[in-house]
């Protein structure tokens, strides 16, 4: 019974966080990411709990567990403090970044040197960035260890789509109304795009981007079943109620529908590529697996794209005109950034230091173009989250982030290509595809930087591992009946 409780308690502060942290502006403020650390730390807490009360540990190990875990240890490495003349041998930009005007008094405590010192230029930025990438951690161990039945995860997929569609739907309204209010709060910039009730469109994008895969695939699944009862409006379930099959597609179409015109009029020009792109590569795996609702849903949402883009709002066209504007800066400061990584080109500056380390050496005044208005910028992130993780730290980090990253994907890939059963294949490549999405958006963006949509990656994440993992026999999870096939007339 106890163990039950327990069970409830992390569902329901599951949902909580996929409902709470987009609508808080994306969790950007401090006290939206408190209460996302608080609240994973509650269901480790209810998981620990469980695991007392059960008297069993029933521990299921990631893929990319011992990568992760030795990143852990980097990090913690880089705000340990250590001699001075270890210092020296391991970074010895770090000492000279200690000579520097000393604005942040972060950054150091006095100006005379300290026999022991740290890699880190900021280490509180650095124990910050570890708390956050700890509570990511343990927020995929716990729903990888405790979602183990295919109402929790059906649960969980149906709110994530409802958040998507309720995202695009509020953005829409906005926007065609020309309110442009998050809330309570009123918009200063990107009134000419929907952001839903995130600041930025980019971010915005990077929220539709995980959610319109999955949406299709849920119409794939729905569509299967209505085709197996022969277009029939409902279904028998097991105790002998109808369940509204047809009502259920055109909700789910609806549901797409709105996500696709809502990405489109964010006017985030990565996210309509990586979106597309993601598309793609859905259809090639779907097409592999001869599932042709998902299939033909996949290459008509790509269409629908494509035609939306060209003909219904003349300004997404446009934004595309800003691109090499935009791009000598954005190369600039990436030219800038590699100029980081060879200063520290091992440990790197310390995990969230970028925005501390980038004024001595970038410290011209760069505008970018808001609502095509400019605006000078203040560089938080590279724009480009894989030289960020290189920057802050290093060669060493970067290669263990990509081990973790390329064994996950690849372990994912590998068994959706060998399953057999093609409920778990539509829904486990499709939220594949949405995390590939935001993947390939992370090369000119920082979505992986904005708590919200981190969030919802590990979520999507632990899902895809759950429903990966059930395939060894784990746990035994079944969306639909075993044929999906039409029954022939």
């Amino acid at each position: 019974m106890r163990s039950e409780i327990c069970d409830q308690v992390i569902l329901s502060i599951t949902l909580f966080l996929i409902v709470f942290a987009p609508l808080a502006f994306g969790a950007v403020e401090d006290w939206a990411l408190g209460v996302i650390e608080f609240s994973v730390l509650l269901m480790f807490c209810a998981w620990a709990l469980k695991i007392f009360a059960l008297g069993k540990v029933s521990f299921v190990r990631p893929p990319f567990l011992a990568a992760f875990s030795l990143f852990l240890i980097l990090v913690l490495f880089q705000f340990t403090p250590l001699p001075r003349f270890w210092i020296d041998f391991l970074s010895p930009s770090v000492n000279k970044h200690s000579q520097l005007p000393r604005t942040d008094p972060n950054l150091c405590q006095s100006r005379v040197d300290p026999p022991w010192t740290r890699l880190t230029v900021n280490p509180q930025a650095t124990q910050g960035g570890f708390v956050n990438l700890v509570s990511y951690f343990a927020l995929c161990m716990v729903l990888l260890n405790n979602l183990r039945s295919r109402e929790k995860e059906m649960t969980l997929l149906t709110t994530l789509i409802a958040v998507g569609s309720f995202e695009a739907l509020y953005g829409l309204l906005e926007y065609w109304t020309g309110h442009q209010h998050i809330f309570w709060y009123k918009k200063d910039f990107y009134l000419g795009e929907v952001t839903g009730t995130y600041i930025n469109h980019n971010h915005f994008a990077g929220l539709l981007e995980l959610v319109i895969p999955l949406g299709i695939g849920m119409f794939s699944l729905e569509y299967s079943r209505y085709q197996k009862n022969g277009g029939a409006g409902s279904e028998k379930g097991p105790k002998g109620k109808g369940h509204p099959s047809g009502l259920k597609l055109i909700c789910l179409l609806v549901s797409v529908a709105l996500m696709l015109v809502a990405l489109v009029l964010s006017k985030s020009r990565a996210g309509l590529i990586s979106f597309v792109l993601s598309i793609a590569f859905l259809a090639f795996l779907l097409l592999k697996k001869r599932t042709l609702p998902g299939l033909r849903i996949a290459l008509l949402a790509g269409s629908l794209i494509g035609g939306i883009t060209l003909g219904f709002n003349h300004d997404v066209i446009q934004r595309f005109s800003w691109s090499p504007y935009e791009a000598r800066i954005r190369f600039g400061l990436w030219k800038d950034s590699a100029a980081i990584v060879r200063d520290f080109p091992l440990w790197g500056s310390g995990l969230g230091t970028f925005q501390h380390v980038i004024p001595y050496y970038r410290s011209q005044i760069d505008f970018l173009k808001v609502s095509g208005v400019p605006q000078p910028a203040a560089w938080y992130h590279t724009h480009n989250d894989y030289l960020q993780l290189m920057v802050e730290c290093g060669i060493i980090g970067f290669l263990v982030a990509m081990w973790a990253c390329g064994i996950t994907l690849w372990r994912l890939f590998a068994t959706f290509r060998t399953v057999h059963d093609r409920e778990r294949v539509i829904l486990g490549q499709s939220l594949l595809a949405g995390m590939i999405a935001l993947l390939l958006h992370s090369f000119i963006d920082f979505n992986l930087h904005i708590p919200a949509n981190a969030l919802l990656f590990c979520v999507f994440l632990s899902l895809s591992l759950g429903i990966a993992q059930s395939q060894k026999g784990v746990h035994s999870v079944s969306y639909l009946p075993e044929a999906s096939e039409p029954t022939p007339a």
